[in-house]
């Protein structure tokens, strides 16, 4: 049974992947400019690459995967991530990347709490945020489509270029 991990990142980025330069409880009071995202986190560890050590950072899990969200002072973002898939059987599980998957929409704030449109479908999706130095924490829903055991919360975690 193969499944497109990319459907779980790209919804917590972009759930995560929004804001306003008004502050909103933020030390710097801005989230414009270029991200990199180096901690995503769904609150249970596993060892998804098979090395015998698990985290719940899944990042540390999937090496390969890389992705970015660029903030506009107009209210924009666009994100690029690496598509990530993987297939399970019974007995085996492995972990494929893919090219870069971009997505792209506009953000709005109201207190610490993040809306965020999706340009190509319209969906919308919420979460909320701190702002500490040159490092930004999302926290928001997060779905992976046709796997019915996976519906929570994520951490996203990205630090200013």
């Amino acid at each position: 049974m193969k499944k497109n991990l990319f459907t779980l990142l790209l919804a917590a980025i972009l759930f995560a992947s929004c804001s306003s330069d008004d502050g909103g409880g933020s030390d710097n009071g801005s989230i414009v400019g270029t991200w990199d995202i180096v901690e995503l986190n769904f609150g249970e560890s596993v060892d998804w690459d098979g090395d015998g050590t698990s985290s719940d950072n899944l990042l540390d899990e999937i090496e390969c995967f890389a992705g970015t969200v660029t903030f506009t002072a107009e209210g924009e973002y666009s994100s690029a991530t690496t598509e990530i898939n993987f297939e399970a059987t019974e007995t085996e599980f492995t972990i494929t990347c893919g090219g870069p998957v971009t997505a792209s929409g506009t953000y709005s704030i109201d207190g610490n709490t993040l809306t965020a449109t999706d340009a190509e479908d319209g969906g919308t999706g919420e979460s909320t945020y701190s702002i500490s130095g040159d490092t930004v924490t999302f926290v928001g829903p997060v779905q992976i489509v046709d796997v019915e055991a996976v519906d929570g919360e994520a951490t996203v975690v990205l630090v200013r270029r």
